[in-house]
């Protein structure tokens, strides 16, 4: 019985001491937001690894509060990007998304599409036909 008694009174603190981490780390947090209790990240990489600034996460897993940052990099020039376009094709509209840019287009022949471009290198990455759905 005495040795109950000490494991409830054990567990009791422990839930006590829990709560006022909690409640200290969403004080804390609050006033800054990229406190921590632990400096996850800065273990040393092994020497065939690649590092984590070349690993992309997945967007889905980013939390934007939880997840560090690197400094933003300064755009690259890339000197001229040649985007074909027919004398008839007519730009709807441009959007700038991150490092995407993406253009609105209607072809002559009463096409649309839209081209995805890499704005640190101007190349086309990519094009989005938009058909009817019948």
């Amino acid at each position: 019985m005495q040795a109950l008694k000490a494991l409830v009174t054990g567990m009791g603190i422990l839930i006590v001491a829990g709560m006022f981490l909690l409640g200290y780390g969403i004080y804390k947090k609050a006033e800054d937001p990229s406190f921590t209790f632990f400096k996850l990240g800065d273990a040393p990489q092994p020497s065939g690894a690649p590092s984590p600034a070349s690993q992309a996460p997945p967007l889905a897993t980013m939390a934007p509060a939880a997840a560090p940052t690197a400094p933003p990099m300064p755009p690259r020039a890339f000197g001229r990007a040649v985007i074909p376009l027919a004398a008839i094709d007519r730009v709807e509209e441009v959007e700038a998304t991150g490092d995407r840019l993406f253009v609105r287009v209607s072809r002559g022949d009463g096409s649309r599409e839209i081209l995805v471009i890499d704005a640190n290198s101007g190349a086309v990455l990519g094009t989005l036909e938009l058909r009817d759905g019948r």
